[in-house]
């Protein structure tokens, strides 16, 4: 989301990590974020039976964050689990309030938990099962809940690969052309199935 015409912006992040025992280690980060308005948010605009509207912004400034995360992983054989908290605030948010795209006075918070377990039963094969929790207030876009599995197999130069993710329900932005107010629209929950093969030709080209 940068274009010519944004700013630079100073941003700093600390990380550690601590092997505690030979199967068990710990993580921490922290740091700042910023993110400039896209092209769309500072000239975009609809075209409707009544005619143009616009809705971008130029005069729009950066969204700011500060988050952490902490976590650890421990891995027992063939087995590996981990698990984050994260947190993260966002200020000077850019939301669609009509008539156009504006900075949103306060702050947005968001935290949540990712956890995964792998398992590599035989050579070359390689299984894993997520999770990812987001909770917070005013969330738009981002599912509360989603879940993933995947299956990665490789034999020589050969790969291959199935994953499945499951998207929990949850609500989006959207603009009504009906009665020109933004609202929320509520999305279903839905599955994503994805399959993938490779094939390395020799030391540095693959084909997929």
């Amino acid at each position: 989301n940068t274009h010519e015409l944004a700013k630079g912006r100073a941003t700093w992040d600390a990380w550690g990590s601590l092997q505690v025992t030979d199967w068990a280690r710990v993580h921490a980060r922290t740091g700042s974020g910023f993110r400039e308005p896209s092209l769309f948010e500072l000239d975009g605009r609809i075209l409707s039976s009544f005619g143009v509207f616009p809705l971008g912004n130029p005069g729009l400034s950066p969204e700011r964050s500060f988050g952490w995360d902490a976590g650890g992983e421990v891995t027992l054989g063939p087995l590996k689990a981990g698990s984050t908290y994260f947190f993260l605030e966002t200020g000077n948010r850019i939301d669609l309030v009509w008539p156009a795209f504006s900075n949103v006075e306060g702050s947005n918070a968001t935290h949540g938990i990712e956890s995964f377990i792998e398992a590599e039963p035989f050579e070359g094969i390689k299984a894993r099962i997520s999770n990812t929790y987001v909770g917070g207030e005013r969330i738009a876009d981002q599912p509360a809940h989603q879940w993933g599995g995947s299956v990665e197999a490789k034999s020589g130069p050969l790969r291959g690969g199935l994953g499945v993710s499951w998207i929990g329900g949850h609500t989006v932005a959207a603009f009504d052309t009906g009665s020109f107010k933004v609202t929320r629209v509520a999305e279903d929950d839905f599955l994503v199935a994805s399959a993938i093969v490779s094939y390395e030709v020799r030391k540095g080209f693959n084909v997929y």
